[in-house]
């Protein structure tokens, strides 16, 4: 601002005035103006200056511009406990903040100091929001398999109306991204390095991790490259656990039949998948296969009879499960059974109009000895049939029908 400078004097005894000096103008120092260059998650780069004006009118003083000698520069974040204040020499005259909270409002401003130690007044606070952090989401996770999203959330100015002065004056990043970088983590391979190290182009926001171990935890971290090509943070950490093994139980076994059930460990239940179908294979001697696909979704709750199975045999069952669009997980652990073996009938004491009939199981073949791993069922018998018929009666021309 120019100003004019006059002055003149009173005597002392009558006190009158004298002439006005000729007039000086002078014009003061421009204010120092800051300005944000950059905004990132966790930095915000800023620029001074102070504009002089060049007077044709010879006869105004100006300021000399090379009487400063040092800048301070002093930020605080706006409900949060952050405080900077950075002074520079006079040939410094941008800085680039590091360490800020992404999603977070801060306000920066700047003033000088000359030669004589006398402070310039502080330039107009500006007011920068740093940009929103990258999030991941996961989908559908299975044993060996892990499908996930990323992005960085819209942002706008209308979100910190409660924490800026002036959201049109607010300072905003550029969220334009050229590339992602996802990297994997077994969480018990504290010394190993990534199971996943894979960068994406910008238009790429998904991917599917396969050849995952199951029963496994994972940390999944994802950054982004802005236009000129720098990497910001890394986002939080997201800790992921993968489905065990589907484990094939039994609940009860026959000699023609088996009721499978299956579960999961109990370490899967942080995830709760959607199974659209199940895959149920039983092999046996003689080169016997069941392979029964079940619709999930029909309330079957995890269970299955197998039939036409034959007494005092080995079998293997194992199961898998698919979530949706031919996405299979992995087999289950195969568990080997032996049916019971067969009932056997002796008939004693027979008369012209009677008989006495007594059975028992015949003795199991030692399947337990050759693999101690094989389920054989040990419950008792609660219910049997006895039926009498003569040999050349008509199917279900029964002479007796005993139920125990």
């Amino acid at each position: 601002t120019i100003y004019k400078v006059e002055v003149r004097a009173a005597t002392e005894r009558d006190k009158r005035w004298g002439k006005w000096s000729p007039a000086v103008k002078f014009v003061t120092l421009p204010k120092i103006t800051c300005e944000v260059t950059e905004i990132g998650e966790d930095y915000a780069s800023f620029q001074w200056s102070r504009n002089f004006r060049n007077f044709k009118d010879e006869t105004i003083q100006q300021p000399p511009e090379d009487n400063i000698s040092r800048y301070e520069l002093e930020a605080h974040g706006v409900n949060q406990n952050f405080h900077l204040d950075k002074k520079f020499k006079p040939s410094r005259m941008t800085y680039k903040a590091r360490g800020l909270a992404p999603n977070s409002v801060y306000t920066v401003s700047v003033r000088s100091c000359d030669s004589s130690n006398s402070w310039s007044l502080w330039s107009e606070k500006i007011e920068v929001v740093t940009l929103k952090p990258m999030t991941l989401k996961f989908g559908k996770i299975a044993e060996q398999f892990v499908q996930l999203t990323w992005q960085r959330a819209y942002q706008s100015a209308e979100e910190y109306v409660s924490l800026v002065s002036n959201i049109r004056t607010l300072q905003m990043g550029d969220p334009r991204i050229t590339r992602h970088h996802l990297c994997a983590f077994r969480c018990d391979q504290t010394d190993g390095g990534p199971v996943v190290d894979k960068q994406f182009p910008q238009d790429t926001t998904g991917w599917t991790i396969a050849n995952l171990t199951p029963a496994t935890a994972y940390v999944f971290v994802i950054r982004a490259a802005n236009l000129e090509g720098q990497w910001g943070p890394w986002c939080e950490e997201y800790t992921i656990t993968t489905l065990g093994l589907l484990q094939v139980g039994f609940e009860c076994l026959g000699e023609n039949y088996a009721a499978l059930q299956w579960n999961r460990p109990p370490a899967s239940e942080q995830y709760q998948p959607i199974v659209t179908e199940y895959h149920v294979i039983v092999t046996g001697p003689d080169n016997f296969s069941y392979d029964e696909h079940l619709n999930a979704l029909e309330g079957i709750d995890n269970r299955h009879i197998v039939k036409n199975l034959q007494p005092d045999l080995r079998y293997v069952a194992t199961v898998r499960a698919c979530y949706g669009e031919s996405e299979w997980g992995l087999w289950g652990i195969g568990q080997a059974f032996a049916t019971l073996p067969p009932l056997q009938l002796t008939v004693d004491n027979i008369t012209e109009d009677s008989a006495e009939f007594e059975w028992a199981r015949c003795a199991p073949y030692p399947h337990q000895q050759q693999d101690e791993n094989v389920v054989v069922w040990k419950g008792q018998m609660v219910k049997c049939q006895l039926v009498i018929t003569k040999p050349d009666g008509e199917p279900g021309a029964d002479l007796f029908r005993i139920e125990r």
